[in-house]
């Protein structure tokens, strides 16, 4: 499963695979420019989701599922990191994109989404997060831009849960959530081969499908330039989802949020 996407996002990103170059003016952000990030993320996760349905009519019953505790889901796991841009200022297009994945077993009697658990349970967590966005910079200068962002973020949730003791007995949220978002960013050149940037992007509206959703992705880093043709960067990404609405029938809470830093290199040309 994370191949297929992992190969899309590099597939989107080979004509961007460098990162800090300008092929007119002297910053990552004037001119014409292609820029481009590969490494790795170490994600940590905190989610949980919460289930309330009438088996009584009239009596609601809520049961709260956390992948951390219940789901015995801990740790970090490292996942490829991808990203990449190309624009003409003051116009960019930027994406980027990763995915975390772990299995893992632990505890847990109550109800999720349907279906009755009273023991061990195996927990998956499977979830992809891929951003695009279109920059528009409304201050362009040799070591300082700042501007907005337009775009989408797709969240693709595999949330599964299966009953360890009885085989067979198992439910999941499979959903892919298209989020438009708006954003702002902003770049600065400290020295000639430090620079420093920061990009905040969240959900402007209230209803996606039939989910509540409050969604925020804030990105901030630092990024060295050794040599020409070759950059090292070190930046921290945080992706935080709310969302209430109606799963096979079942009214469902959850809250997921996936954060880490990303360490990696990227060649220019």
């Amino acid at each position: 499963m994370i191949a297929p996407r992992l190969i899309t996002i590099v597939l989107l990103a080979l004509p961007v695979l460098t990162s800090g170059c300008s092929l007119t003016g002297g910053s990552a952000w004037n001119g014409v420019h292609i820029s481009g990030a590969a490494g790795y993320m170490e994600t940590e996760l905190d989610g949980s989701l919460d289930t309330t349905i009438e088996r009584t009519p009239g009596i609601p019953v809520t049961t709260g599922f956390d992948f951390e505790g219940n789901g015995g889901q801990k740790g970090k796991e490292s996942t490829v990191y991808l990203a990449g841009a190309v624009g003409l200022a003051p116009l960019e297009l930027r994406v980027s994109g990763f995915q975390y994945q772990q299995n893992s077993t632990g505890t847990f009697t109550g109800e999720f989404l349907d279906t009755t658990f009273t023991g061990m349970v195996e927990s998956e967590f499977d979830i992809g997060a891929y951003q695009a966005t279109l920059g528009f910079d409304i201050l362009n200068l040799e070591r300082f831009r700042v501007g907005i962002l337009a775009g989408a973020t797709i969240l693709d949730l595999d949330l599964g849960l299966s009953d360890v003791t009885f085989p067979g007995t198992e439910e999941s949220v499979d959903e892919i959530l298209p989020i438009p978002v708006v954003g702002v960013r902003a770049d600065i050149k400290i020295t000639g081969f430090l620079r420093v940037g920061a990009t905040g992007t969240f959900f402007p509206l209230e209803d996606i499908e039939d989910f509540d959703v409050r969604f925020m992705d804030l990105e901030g880093g630092i990024y060295l330039e050794p040599v020409s043709y070759l950059e090292i960067f070190a930046i921290y990404r945080s992706i935080s989802l709310e969302g209430e609405g109606e799963i096979d029938n079942v009214i469902a809470d959850f809250d997921i949020e996936l954060s880490g830093p990303v360490f990696g290199v990227a060649v220019t040309f």
